[in-house]
């Protein structure tokens, strides 16, 4: 019996979680029974943007920039010995990798997150991939070779990326990131006209991106098309 469901039974208020417990879950075992660790592989940019920075609920999250050095991302993901790994953006992961994550004696599960449409490059291996979601809610069911695409699943936001909660400015000011697309631009043409609103289109991540988001009071993720998540 877990502690959560011990207290509950002796009409007592859960105040602990175990690993893989998460406070005020209604079962009465754990979600896991040991913590799991997550492998996340991919640009510097995605991982950035998207990959959790500590552990929390029983899982151990590590990033893996993808792009620099493929071997040098093989032999620390090794190391590490996940028991998933999630790729983000995975037609843009180098070939080697995709091999290495393709070979059936792996023994941890792969996670592939499209971030637009259908790959495009014939040299993405599915087989790198035991399941595909994507960002786009366009291709779900799409198949991709001898894989299929599962569901969409909205962008994650990295945990880095959030700050506590702070006074506005006395016009609130407003930040946008990501490219510029119609669909973008239609919906932020009047906002840009009335309000202090800056768009950064690109070439801002990590650390360089949270000190410019410290300087506005909102910041808006508007997809960059009505189909996306």
């Amino acid at each position: 019996m877990s502690a959560i469901a011990a207290t509950r039974r002796a009409g007592q208020a859960a105040s602990v979680a175990g690993p893989g417990e998460v406070p005020g879950y209604a079962g009465d075992r754990p979600l896991w029974p040991t913590p799991r660790r997550i492998a996340y592989l991919g640009s510097k940019v995605w991982l950035d943007t998207c990959a959790p920075t500590a552990a929390a609920f029983g899982l151990q999250p590590r990033v893996f920039p993808a792009a620099a050095d493929p071997a040098a991302a093989i032999e620390a993901m090794r190391g590490f010995d996940p028991d998933v790994a999630v790729l983000i953006d995975p037609p843009a992961i180098a070939p080697a990798i995709q091999r290495e994550l393709a070979d059936g004696r792996r023994d941890f599960a792969t996670l592939g997150v499209l971030v637009g449409g259908l790959p495009a490059d014939q040299g993405f291996d599915p087989a790198s991939c035991d399941r595909l979601v994507s960002f786009d809610t366009t291709v779900t069911g799409k198949a991709i070779g001898d894989a299929t695409v599962w569901r969409a699943i909205p962008a994650p936001v990295s945990d880095a990326l959030f700050a506590d909660v702070r006074p506005l400015h006395r016009a609130a000011r407003v930040l946008s990131i990501g490219r510029s697309s119609d669909h973008r631009e239609r919906m932020l043409a009047a906002a840009k006209h009335h309000h202090d609103l800056l768009q950064l289109l690109h070439g801002v991540s990590g650390d360089q991106l949270v000190e410019v988001m410290a300087d506005y009071d909102v910041e808006i993720g508007r997809a960059s098309c009505r189909e996306r998540v």
